[in-house]
């Protein structure tokens, strides 16, 4: 029987070769939870993807905190963390890697006296060292939400109220050079507000927030397009009757935009609010998605030329992922429950193997803080997660508006916070393949399963003395693929957890395939056994 169960395999491996019809592979998948103290109530505001393949987060350790800059590699695992601040409550609120490989980070600061509480923009080296922090103080206790690098090696941030308490509405846009020193800012008139700023492909910006409507007293959706200089180019305002704001935008291949926020211009509460512009400011089309209780705040283009959305589910109290086709029609959703406890995405990014990753607040029971989660490129992830039942509806108008634009004096102050090194990483679960050791073995080898038999879950383990593009295939007895992870690998020795919980008990075949830059090709399969 075995006998015949091995000639079977083979036959149907070497079929799925010869006619290439699987062409498919597994992304990796995790979710993990990064806390600075086993209490801490860490939140990740924004998430990046750097040069090395792994992940930068920022956020903030809690009440009262401290900002809370968190690296990790490609699979999830903690490389540094960095908390900077003072006795106050300092946040960070959005990141980007700069040229030299280091970071510039933006958000609130105030712990260094009365006359230095407001923006607080802090440049880090690779290894997360501080190599300057300064405040921006425009007269109010105001934040620097979103924060790019620009094309001279500067950067641009947009100043506005919330973090900081209670302060007038305004929308301030600030450019600094590459040490952080003040070269312009600019304030746009009327009660408005800024949430997200780009560098657009004519070296330029586009700002996304919300203006007070001056007859009707609500608020709109506000796009606001600045040349290089700061000057006005355009301001759009979409919206309905109520309220609706603008929390994320990205200028897509087309030269428009796509903006992200919420509305409650339409009956059963906020709603997820999808907006597309051309690249005049004219209206494409708009997204209301009908779940009750809905945020959007963050949203990125895709390769496919479509958009992925990332927020809160308010019916669940959950995470919520959306993925759109090009026309803003709904492709895919998913929503990520954490258990006991509400759970949120506040930055989603599309990695370059073509996953998603998407940070907030959440985790699980006993287990809650930054939360980090990561999707294939269906979507899929570990965990406890589900598909939401979802119609998207459209609706809203677009105006124009010509607002002032004025000089405004910022303080630029430059300020020395205190830093730590606290942090641990909560795996929940994870989907694909983690490194063990980074000692170099001394051949190829694929190991033997353990446990096995095994129910639901096994360990499989191998050893590469070079670097390779890893696949892990799984088939059943009749040679269907069950499971496939393909990943590039440095030498050294890995180990892939295998999650049988959908499938059958019986007779699996695991097999390796491990191919360098020169070429060499190392393959095995080996047996393992489900029992339940």
């Amino acid at each position: 029987m075995k006998r015949k169960h091995l000639i079977l395999f083979l036959f149907f491996i070497c079929s799925s070769l010869i006619l290439d019809t699987q062409n498919s592979f597994t992304q990796s998948q995790f979710q993990l939870v990064v806390r600075d103290s086993s209490n801490s109530g860490a939140e990740a505001r924004s998430i990046i993807q750097t040069t090395d393949g792994g992940f930068i987060a920022v956020g903030e350790t809690g009440i009262n905190g401290d900002m809370y800059i968190v690296k990790l590699n490609s699979s999830g695992q903690l490389q540094w963390s960095k908390t900077i601040g003072g006795s106050g409550q300092d946040i960070a609120l959005s990141v980007v890697q700069t040229n030299d490989g280091g970071f510039a980070v933006s958000g609130f600061g105030n712990s260094f006296g009365a006359g230095a509480i407001g923006a607080f923009i802090v440049k880090l080296n690779p290894a997360g060292t501080v190599e300057w922090a300064r405040i921006l103080v425009d007269g109010f206790n105001d934040a620097a939400y979103s924060i790019v690098q620009t094309i001279d090696g500067g950067y641009a941030t947009v100043i506005s109220p919330g973090e900081g308490g209670f302060s007038p509405d305004r929308m301030i846009i600030v450019k600094l050079n590459n040490m952080g020193i003040l070269q312009w800012s600019k304030r746009i008139g009327g009660f408005s507000y800024a949430r997200s700023i780009k560098q657009t492909a004519d070296k330029g910006y586009v700002v996304a927030g919300g203006t007070e409507d001056p007859v009707n007293f609500d608020f709109n959706m506000y796009v606001v397009k600045l040349d290089s200089n700061g000057s006005l180019q355009w301001a759009k305002t979409v919206g309905g009757l109520n309220d609706d704001f603008a929390y994320s935008i990205v200028q897509t291949t087309d030269g428009g935009y796509a903006v992200a926020g919420r509305t409650s211009s339409f009956p059963n509460g906020d709603k997820m609010y999808i907006v597309k512009l051309d690249s005049s400011g004219l209206l494409q089309w708009t997204k209301v998605v009908s779940v009750f209780l809905d945020e959007a705040f963050s949203i990125v283009q895709t390769t496919d030329g479509g958009y992925a959305v990332a927020g809160y589910n308010g019916a669940h109290s959950s995470m919520l992922i959306l993925k759109l086709n090009p026309d803003g029609s709904l492709q895919w959703s998913r929503v990520v429950d954490g258990g006991l406890g509400t759970t949120y995405a506040r930055s989603l990014i599309q990695t370059t193997d073509g996953s998603y990753i998407a940070a907030g607040y959440g985790g699980i029971v006993g287990t809650r803080g930054m939360f980090i989660v990561k999707f294939d490129n269906n979507g899929n992830t570990c965990g406890n997660t589900f598909s939401h039942n979802i119609s998207i509806d459209t609706g809203g108008i677009l105006g124009s508006t010509v607002p002032t634009i004025t000089n405004i004096p910022v303080l630029d102050t430059l300020v020395t916070p205190s830093t730590g090194s606290r942090g641990f990483v909560t795996l929940i679960c994870v989907i694909g393949i983690q490194p063990i050791s980074s000692e170099i073995p001394e051949s190829f080898k694929l190991f033997q399963n353990y446990p096995n038999p095994f129910n639901p879950t096994t360990n499989i383990k191998f050893a590469i003395p070079r670097d390779a593009n890893v696949s892990i295939k799984i088939y059943d007895v009749t040679g269907k693929e069950v499971f496939s992870v393909n990943e590039y690998k440095s030498a050294g020795s890995y180990e892939l957890m295998f999650d049988g919980s959908n499938l059958a008990s019986g007779l699996y075949f695991y097999s390796i395939k491990a191919e360098t830059s020169q070429r060499d090709v190392f393959t095995e399969t080996k047996k393992m056994v489900l029992i339940k």
